[in-house]
């Protein structure tokens, strides 16, 4: 493998440690040229994904999932494969945001496709503050 070809690696590659779980979070070259293209950073996405790892990962097997924002309409669709009992790869086969309005995004989500638990009440409470803010401003 050429010095170029391990490089271009390192950066689809992303690694970390969650709860004694060796991940690593891989994309295509062409999917993260893809995001540049949107002005996205791919490794926001690995972030979000690494954020959300305790839920993807908590069944153990391996399996192809979505993940959908029915607000924004923006979905990613991951490849999860256990390599050993300690170590798995997700591969981030697409991410569309082509869809995605920024101004169209209400502060507070309607509904989730899928439920990573219950949101705390002072969290609630800002959400209910910052859309009566909102309101206030688009009204003025």
């Amino acid at each position: 493998m050429s010095e170029a070809e391990k490089t271009e690696k390192k950066l689809s590659a992303f690694t970390t440690k969650v709860d004694d779980i060796d991940i690593t979070i891989d994309m295509s070259r062409e999917l993260i040229n893809e995001l540049g293209g949107q002005k996205v950073n791919f490794l926001e996405v690995y972030r979000l994904i690494e954020s959300f790892s305790h839920k993807l990962l908590e069944n153990k097997e391996d399996c192809e999932l979505r993940l959908d924002n029915e607000d924004t309409k923006a979905f990613i669709n991951l490849d999860i494969k256990w390599e050993e009992k300690q170590k798995v790869m997700v591969r981030v086969l697409d991410v569309d945001l082509k869809q995605v309005d920024p101004e169209g995004i209400p502060i507070r989500p309607k509904t989730a496709k899928f439920d990573f638990g219950a949101i705390d009440s002072a969290i609630e409470e800002e959400a209910r503050a910052l859309e009566a803010q909102a309101a206030k401003a688009k009204a003025s």
